[in-house]
């Protein structure tokens, strides 16, 4: 498989669009999977443990990425 940038033998694959890319051209950025409860069901409810969040996942850099909300 080739870099989508560069043509070069590819390394990984971003972990939000799946293009390929290669040491040079891989970037990081946080990713955050899983999913949450829809509202709060008390005041005190601290949120959900259903989420990963990956501080370092591999990025192309060229896709946009949009973070939603969840609690």
């Amino acid at each position: 498989m080739k870099c989508f940038n560069c043509e070069e033998e590819a390394r990984g694959v971003c972990q939000f669009c799946g293009l390929a890319i290669c040491a040079i051209h891989r970037q990081t950025k946080t990713f955050i999977t899983g999913y949450g409860k829809k509202t709060r069901s008390a005041i005190f409810d601290s949120g959900s443990k259903t989420g990963i969040h990956v501080s370092n996942a591999s990025w192309c850099g060229q896709c946009d990425v949009h973070y939603q909300e969840s609690f």
